[in-house]
């Protein structure tokens, strides 16, 4: 798991490497090195094709300031968990935008670390566990499975839609996108669609509504959908 820091400030950087480095050592998580970035400009190029899980940020930098990096984050990375670092709490509220797990007012103590440590690193091995990495001609773009509603095949092309009918093309063959979505609710449809069971609205003769998009099932399928589907229900 990588942790990055964004603050323009060299000795409040300094100070939470060194919490985030004794956090790692201490609880032996597998965290990789902390990475430090002085703009949110540096800070949004390497995620442009690297990924980042938790994020401590500067709202108060010169240049762009953190809250417009995160919302510029938020645009293709829904899972990164986004703790704010502010002189003044007032700024941080306006978190719920972008979906921030927390907040630190400064001076950063150890002890105010450590809460807002643990609340972001049981936030990021959730969604880490459900998301996956899908590189494009913009970078790297992080998808929360469940926000996945179907893969599909074309040519040499697997393309994943959303729920928010966005497309993210990446040259693979169905079979890996298998690998990656069966054990998270996928099922395979036929020989050019993977479905997500929670986004099945409704399976008739051989179409199914996945998320208000009509699908054709196969015959050979289509016994194989609807006990995938049931079985989801039944979790519930």
């Amino acid at each position: 798991m990588r942790v990055a820091i964004v603050e323009d400030d060299e000795a409040q950087a300094a100070t939470l490497k060194k919490y985030v480095d004794a956090y790692r050592r201490e609880r032996d998580y597998g965290l990789a090195d902390t990475l430090v970035f002085h703009t949110g400009e540096a800070f949004l190029g390497f995620c442009e094709n690297n990924s980042v899980d938790i994020v401590f940020m500067d709202i108060m930098m010169p240049g762009m300031d953190g809250m417009t990096v995160c919302e510029k984050i938020r645009e293709r990375n829904a899972s990164m968990v986004i703790v704010f670092v502010t002189d003044m709490a007032q700024f941080a509220v306006r978190g719920y935008k972008v979906d921030a797990t927390d907040y630190i007012v400064k001076p950063v103590t150890e002890g105010g670390f450590r809460l807002a440590m643990d609340r972001a690193f049981r936030k990021a091995a959730e969604r880490n566990v459900a998301a996956i990495s899908v590189k494009t001609e913009d970078g790297l773009v992080k998808l929360p499975v469940t926000e996945i509603t179907y893969a599909e095949v074309r040519g040499h092309s697997v393309i994943y839609h959303t729920i928010d009918k966005r497309s993210f093309r990446v040259y693979k063959q169905l079979k890996d996108a298998e690998k990656e979505l069966i054990p998270h609710g996928f099922v395979r449809a036929g020989r050019f669609y993977l479905v997500n069971v929670r986004h099945v609205r409704s399976v008739r003769d051989y179409t199914m509504d996945v998320g208000g998009e009509m699908l054709q099932v196969s015959m050979r399928k289509k016994k194989e959908v609807l006990e995938a589907v049931a079985e989801w229900l039944g979790k519930d």
